[in-house]
């Protein structure tokens, strides 16, 4: 008998957790990195998304933005303070969690469907991988996310520094770039400087990435438009090698646009804290 095959599903499970562990071990299983990583996880699962849906649901995606940048701030006290005792860290996996729950349920509300999700064993506070499963597709949702988009066709050709600047003004700087990169130094630190650390925490914020939109897109969406090359698990495995990893990202993001009726091209690099994104060519359709 031939070798079962294992679920895409399962197999991102498994590859992200391994990535966890290893970062973990390398930072001398210090209480408070997962809660750092699964931080800048969410960071990266909104800046990707918002070069989607930022234009899209303008309002709607700022009021995401400062719901984060609030949870952040929170996370950053609780890495930095020394009187938080091993307890605390379940709070705080959990608190990040629920901000990586409700942007999943923004992300449905956006594309016209709901979703509701929970944390799958996350409980004990010590989630490794913290992805997620659908529990209930039965919530309507409570805002009106047809009202919220612009009534003009949303045309552009820029560098990503003036799309952020047009959709978030400083506050995408701070969230994008200033937290990312103390949450990063926080486990470099840790870790004393792990050459792999970079392309791993990538590895882990593309897990989440595919995880969040593969609970979010119907079906027909994953099977559409090439979706063998486009709608695939990232190359966790692979991911040393940095023109694999911006290949996929760039189709993945650019299949996920075509899911909401978006035109999107980027041009990226895979640096060393992560993905680059230079230029953002947008263009979404007037509403009808």
């Amino acid at each position: 008998m031939g070798k079962r095959k294992v679920p895409p599903e399962v197999q991102l499970n498994s590859e992200t957790t391994e990535v966890a562990k290893y970062i973990l071990q390398k930072a001398g299983n210090d209480n408070k990195v997962p809660v750092a990583l699964l931080a800048i996880a969410t960071i990266e699962v909104h800046r990707y998304m918002a070069l989607v849906l930022a234009p899209m649901c303008p309002n709607a995606y700022m009021a995401q933005m400062k719901a984060l940048r609030q949870v952040l701030y929170r996370v950053l006290d609780y890495l930095h303070d020394n009187t938080y005792n091993q307890e605390a860290r379940a709070y705080f996996t959990n608190l990040i969690l629920s901000r990586l729950n409700h942007f999943i349920e923004f992300l449905a509300h956006c594309y016209g469907t709901s979703t509701k999700i929970v944390v799958v064993n996350g409980g004990d506070g010590y989630v490794l991988h913290g992805l997620h499963t659908v529990i209930s597709d039965a919530f309507e949702p409570v805002i009106n996310f047809e009202d919220l988009r612009p009534d003009k066709e949303q045309s552009f050709h820029a560098t990503y520094m003036r799309f952020i600047k047009r959709y978030f003004r400083d506050l995408g700087e701070e969230v994008f770039k200033d937290f990312y990169s103390k949450l990063f130094d926080y486990i470099n630190q840790k870790t004393n400087g792990d050459a792999e650390l970079p392309m791993l925490v990538l590895a882990y914020s593309y897990a989440h990435l595919y995880d969040s939109l593969n609970m979010v897109l119907p079906q027909d969406c994953k099977e559409g438009f090439y979706a063998e090359t486009h709608w695939s698990l990232p190359p966790i495995k692979g991911l040393h090698d940095s023109i694999l990893a911006d290949y996929w990202f760039r189709e993945f993001i650019r299949h996920i646009a075509w899911c909401y009726g978006i035109d999107l091209d980027l041009r990226t690099e895979i640096k060393q804290d992560g993905v680059e994104i230079t230029e953002v060519l947008y263009t979404y359709p007037p509403k009808r």
